[in-house]
């Protein structure tokens, strides 16, 4: 679970009756402050211990000419002093000679005389906010330049009085000094001599919490600092007006479901804490004989916050399948994260399709769609496919889907801007309703890829009409490319030939490829593969498949269908093992 998730289930765990919108970083207002000031090595030895061992040092041997030198006549704590200090090896008694120093007694008294008074000087940084010395390190100051360049909301000032001593109490300095430094050979400050005010005003990143309560809708804002919850700049931002203060506009969706009447009625509400705790679930394996923590409805809700983490899990479990529909895509989502789970999507053997496309395509990054269009051209399962203008928004994978006004690929809530959207989405477990959806969604967006739009779509006048992308034709060139016998421009023209085999004809397939969902098999010596679904195999696993279909092994099969697939370019056969028994 990343840290943006942890700090929400603490969070959650704390407000029970919270619900998330949005956690994006905010700007501290700070002042780089110097401070003068006199400190002291904090030292391993107790007072009374150094001060005995100290005067022992300098030739007093009597315990009760010690005890009326610190003021202590009378009193047993010198005694006990000794005995601890004779316990430990640092001091030796003799009933004659009186006391007197060891090695290691005569070490530390000496170490602990030169420990004295030094001035010191120091960088900090004052957080104006709360008008209080902050604890944050004085390296993670950001300019005002970039604050603005950056346009992450700026908390409120608390005022803009000037910094001087007394803004510091020294008790606050010596919390932060300890803070910053180790336990040992910590210096402790004795007193502040000046505060000189740096040129300038910088800021630090704290990380927002925007939330509503369930009784009460009215967004609400809590600042937490290195993970840690300020409950002052929570009272500052409630008590200049609250979220509105911060320039933040919260936008509220109504949720429309369109869900069949069916499953709606097996709707679950699940607080947020739970809802998080089920997508960190998403393609964990769970024994038979065990249950899972939370059970998995057959219908929930997912708040805006889980969109973009269900999404992400999406990519990083997904077995089968992964389709995404949305009209825009901006480079704050398909980031380096997003590219590195959906690359590695795409190399377990996931059937992969983004399609996006919305006018003329301007609100869209270039940039972004180009990287996407680079890693499909690695691989032949990733398809990235311009649609004409499509305002749909679905996320379908495996047995999952999701389905609402959710921007999947252009919208991100913890983006660096000041609106935010509230708004709910459907979370179907239903693997039946999943199939019928992704057969949907496909067959839909074949009959509306843009011409001309892209390098890799490109609408061609084919026979009954159908159109097909030329980059997804190079996939089985891909695959086959150390084989001579496959050449592209018998596979570019594959819909004008049509298959010389014919549905329920039993034929032999050599195994090309084993992954989880299936075995693909080159059909004789023709340029045609087809998949066997483990479905029909009764195999449990990709261990068992291995066992009864090594690579590159003869197995008798029947076409149990064929179809030309216009995503894919290409024919496609469905097939079923043959048993003796089966034959003819």
């Amino acid at each position: 679970m990343n840290e943006e998730l942890v700090l929400a289930s603490r969070f959650l765990a704390m407000n029970p009756e919270a619900t998330i919108i949005a956690m994006p970083n905010c700007i501290v207002p700070v002042s780089a402050v110097e401070i003068d000031m006199v400190v002291q090595l904090v030292k391993d030895l107790p007072l009374l211990h150094e001060f005995l061992l100290r005067l022992i040092l300098q030739g007093e041997v009597k315990l009760d000419r010690i005890s009326k030198l610190l003021g202590l006549d009378g009193d047993d704590a010198i005694e006990l002093c000794a005995a601890e200090l004779v316990s430990s090896g640092a001091l030796r008694y003799d009933r004659d000679a009186g006391f007197s120093l060891t090695s290691v007694g005569r070490k530390l008294a000496i170490e602990h005389q030169e420990i004295v008074p030094t001035a010191h000087v120091a960088s900090f940084l004052f957080d104006k906010s709360i008008f209080q010395l902050s604890s944050v390190d004085f390296s993670r100051r950001v300019s005002s330049k970039a604050i603005k360049e950056s346009e992450l909301v700026t908390l409120p000032q608390i005022t803009k009085a000037a910094v001087t001593e007394a803004a510091i109490p020294i008790r606050d300095l010596r919390a932060v000094m300890e803070a910053a430094q180790n336990t040992r050979g910590q210096s402790n400050v004795i007193r502040i001599e000046a505060v000189n005010r740096k040129r300038g005003n910088f800021g630090f990143i704290a990380k927002l919490i925007i939330y509503k309560l369930r009784h009460n809708t009215e967004p609400q804002a809590a600042v937490y600092i290195d993970g840690e919850f300020s409950e002052k700049h929570e009272e500052l931002i409630s008590s200049r007006g609250g979220v509105s203060s911060l320039g933040i506009t919260i936008e509220k969706i109504e949720h429309v479901s369109e869900v069949p009447q069916e499953i709606e009625k097996e709707r679950v509400e699940v607080s947020q804490l739970e809802s998080i705790r089920l997508i960190e679930t998403i393609g964990e394996s769970v024994n038979e004989d065990d249950l899972p923590v939370i059970p998995v409805p057959r219908l929930r809700n997912l708040k805006v916050f889980e969109h973009r983490p269900i999404m992400l899990a999406a990519l990083a479990t997904a077995k089968e399948r992964f389709f995404l529909k949305c009209p825009w895509i901006k480079g704050t989502v398909v980031d380096q994260e997003f590219l590195y789970l959906l690359d590695e999507c795409a190399s377990r053997g996931v059937v992969a399709t983004i399609v996006h496309g919305y006018e003329d395509g301007e609100k869209s990054d270039a940039a972004t769609v180009r990287k996407l269009e680079r890693l499909a051209d690695r691989h032949p399962n990733l398809s990235i496919l311009r649609h004409e203008n499509t305002h749909g928004k679905v996320l379908i994978f495996d047995d999952v889907k999701v389905a609402g006004s959710f921007n999947w690929l252009s919208f991100r809530p913890d983006e660096e801007s000041t609106y935010y959207r509230d708004e709910d989405s459907d979370v179907i477990t239903d693997r039946e309703f999943a199939d019928l959806s992704y057969e949907a969604q496909m067959a839909e967006i074949t009959e509306h890829l843009l011409v001309g739009a892209s390098k890799y779509v490109e609408r061609r006048k084919l026979k009954s009409s159908v159109n097909r992308t030329e980059g997804a034709a190079r996939s089985f060139v891909h695959r086959s490319k150390g084989d001579k016998r496959f050449r592209s421009d018998a596979i570019a023209s594959d819909f004008d030939i049509q298959p010389s085999f014919q549905t329920g004809q039993i034929v032999t397939g050599i195994v090309e490829n084993l992954l989880n969902f299936g075995v693909f098999l080159r059909l004789e010596d023709g340029p045609y593969e087809g998949l066997m679904h483990v479905s029909m195999t009764g195999c449990n696993s990709i261990e068992e498949l291995s066992e009864d279909f090594p690579k590159h092994t003869k197995h008798r099969v029947l076409i149990t269908e064929i179809e030309w697939s216009t995503v894919k370019s290409r024919w496609q056969f469905k097939l079923a093992p043959v048993f003796e028994s089966n034959e003819p």
